[in-house]
């Protein structure tokens, strides 16, 4: 087995928010390999890392994948409860369609504008649409209509990730906050090459057929950003102005 190259550590701060995220990706994509091994919490250090970084370096308004993918499912849920809730109403049978528009009406106090709110305010409202929707005789109203509240409880899943990764991201501000991004460049570099590689050779020693393909990947990135850091220091050097 091929001695593993370490990462640079002159990287820049976008070279490392790059270079944790390709790591992550890489993970992701073997992740099922790795179910029998304890690596899982090392790569949820480095996602914190990579976190961190990049809110500093993208600003704190841009919201994280996993925040803008769980909203997304918020929003779907949102929408199937309101077409489901609405094409009851068009239904020939008259109590099926009364229990319909009162649950409609109710809806309606919120509206479709949920989703186009600011996160928080979404949160927020989606909260208050379910406690009203929790009230007895709308939820007697809910159940006697079928697959609505399945739709309800699709809301309520899908609105508590997204509440819960939105507090996430909060703190993962507050803690950036208190930091700096030249800082969690050097213990990302750092936390790559003296926690997972020394992991992943050991596994490799104990399984190398099973665990060698992925180490081979991380390899081949270290050896990408590597480059590029050769590079930037030689274009850095050589443009530097000469001394008088």
């Amino acid at each position: 087995m091929a001695k593993t190259p370490k990462a640079n550590s002159n990287m820049t701060t976008k070279d490392a928010s790059a270079f944790s995220k390709n790591l992550l990706n890489l993970y992701e994509d073997k992740k099922a390999v790795f179910e029998k091994t304890k690596i899982a919490p090392m790569f949820d250090t480095l996602s914190q890392k990579h976190d961190a970084i990049a809110t500093l370096l993208n600003g704190k308004d841009a919201p994280s994948p996993k925040l803008e993918a769980a909203d997304a499912q918020c929003d779907a849920a949102i929408r199937r409860l309101f077409a489901l809730s609405d094409g009851y109403t068009a239904l020939p049978f008259e109590d099926e369609a009364a229990a319909a528009i009162r649950v409609n009406n109710t809806l309606n106090q919120f509206g479709r504008k949920i989703m186009s709110e600011k996160y928080a305010s979404q949160s927020a409202l989606t909260e208050a649409l379910l406690k009203k929707l929790d009230e007895p005789a709308i939820a007697k109203d809910i159940a006697s209509l079928h697959g609505l509240k399945e739709c309800v409880e699709a809301v309520r899943t899908t609105s508590a990730t997204f509440a819960v990764l939105m507090k996430t991201q909060t703190q993962t501000y507050a803690a950036a906050d208190k930091t700096t991004a030249y800082a969690l460049k050097k213990e990302i570099v750092s936390y790559v090459n003296d926690t997972i590689l020394p992991y992943l050779s050991a596994l490799c020693l104990m399984d190398e057929k099973t665990y060698l393909p992925f180490l081979q990947e991380v390899s081949t990135e270290i050896e990408r950003v590597n480059a590029s850091v050769k590079a930037s220091l030689k274009a850095a050097k050589n443009t530097a102005p000469i001394a008088e």
